[in-house]
């Protein structure tokens, strides 16, 4: 028979008494994971309330990039989300005035990815969201450079932000993920 040491038994229990069984699965530690994220999300979007607008946006160039046509559309529906949960009161004047000229043009390209099957539909959406995202980006004190990339081959020139200097084309994705460049770095 196995003797068990007392320290060895206070640290398992404290271990497991800390997220509720020990199953990190559970609907309690689950709540509290989405706690702690929506706290930060929160923090972030206090300091710069248009930043999740903008997290949301590089998650969907991500999956066109990795052309990922079945996650796109949920992407641009979490987009439109951050679009109409952002807190228009913390913004500037001047961001005002321009998010409320800007979003028609965001939603008139943001809305049919809701029923858009085709990755290459997708990714022309995408290229006709950009622009007004690129106003917003003017707009928003950056905590981090965005750099607004070209690809001169799509539809006669395309573009689209980007946190990484480094081109990953979300309009050709890894057949052409090299084509394009810098145009232009916004921010810091």
């Amino acid at each position: 028979m196995k003797t068990l040491h007392l320290p060895s038994l206070v640290v398992a229990a404290l271990l497991l008494g800390a997220c509720g069984t020990g199953n990190t699965h559970s609907p309690a530690h689950g709540d509290h994971a989405k706690h702690v994220h929506e706290a930060a999300t929160r923090t972030q979007a206090a300091a710069d309330p248009i930043a999740p607008v903008f997290d949301a946006y590089f998650r969907l160039k991500d999956a066109l990039v990795a052309a990922d046509s079945v996650q796109a559309p949920k992407l641009a529906v979490a987009l439109d989300g951050t679009f109409h949960s952002m807190d228009r009161n913390a913004l500037t004047a001047e961001q005002q005035a321009a998010w409320d000229m800007l979003m028609d043009t965001l939603m008139t390209a943001l809305h049919p990815f809701y029923v858009a099957t085709e990755l290459e539909q997708q990714r022309t959406l995408f290229a006709q969201l950009t622009p007004g995202m690129l106003q917003l980006a003017k707009l928003t004190a950056l905590d981090a450079p965005v750099y607004l990339m070209h690809c001169p081959m799509y539809h006669g020139g395309a573009d689209w932000l980007s946190r990484e200097r480094a081109v990953r084309n979300p309009f050709y994705g890894a057949a052409m993920m090299t084509c394009g460049s810098v145009k232009e770095v916004i921010g810091v």
